[in-house]
């Protein structure tokens, strides 16, 4: 499988950034603490740290992870091995 160039990854996260922002901007700060639309009813009562602020930031960090894997798999195994 081709890995997408860096040129292909800062295009697709300037698409990701400007639809964050423009929508973001239309929420009020209270707003970003109410339940995700992913999220249950019953598992927001349970647990309402997931809340669309939450989710955000989870899915971000759980991208960037893959992102890292990404970058580690094209390296040669002879680099990946050297720590």
């Amino acid at each position: 499988m081709k890995l997408p160039t860096a040129a292909e990854i800062k295009t697709c996260w300037d698409e990701v950034r400007s639809e964050l922002v423009s929508r973001s901007a239309t929420l009020a700060l209270h707003q970003w603490f109410e339940r995700n639309g992913n999220v249950s009813e019953a598992e927001f009562d349970l647990d309402p740290t997931r809340n669309r602020l939450a989710v955000l930031l989870s899915r971000t960090n759980h991208a960037s992870y893959h992102l890292g894997q990404m970058m580690l798999a094209q390296q040669p195994n002879a680099e990946r091995n050297r720590s």
